[in-house]
């Protein structure tokens, strides 16, 4: 058990103080594919960076047809971590370190990028369905 008066930094806020602040900034979109919107979150000019995050993408939601579906040809990420999180949908992310893994909902891939990889992102969402998540 812990001690509480040893860690003053760990002490309730007295009433009265300061909390800290939220920020809302609007997210701004672009086609990925025909129908597939990304709404990216950060960077944005006033906040480069919250953290470890550099970027905050939403993909979707998107109702998969036959013309609407995802489909992210190879394209190199060097230096840096990805996260992605499916709320719906499924995603195969395959990269050239040989990695060929299927993203379910609830799921989390993580992709360490290091001194450079090239990774695709294919949908696998039956039509009908619908594609949804974020990347980090």
């Amino acid at each position: 058990m812990s001690d509480l008066s040893q860690h003053p930094e760990l002490q309730p806020c007295p009433a009265g103080a300061a909390r800290p602040e939220r920020e809302a900034y609007p997210m701004k979109g672009r086609e990925l594919n025909p129908g597939l919107m990304v709404a990216r979150a950060l960077p944005q000019r006033q906040r480069r960076l919250i953290g470890a995050w550099c970027f905050l993408d939403r993909m979707g939601p998107l109702d998969v047809t036959e013309d609407h579906r995802l489909n992210v040809a190879p394209h190199p990420h060097i230096g840096l971590q990805t996260v992605t999180w499916l709320i719906s949908g499924a995603i195969r992310h395959r990269d050239t370190l040989g990695i060929n893994q299927v993203i379910e909902p609830g799921q989390l891939n993580l992709m360490t990028a290091g001194n450079g990889i090239a990774h695709s992102e294919e949908g696998l969402t039956p039509i009908g369905q619908q594609l949804f998540g974020v990347q980090f």
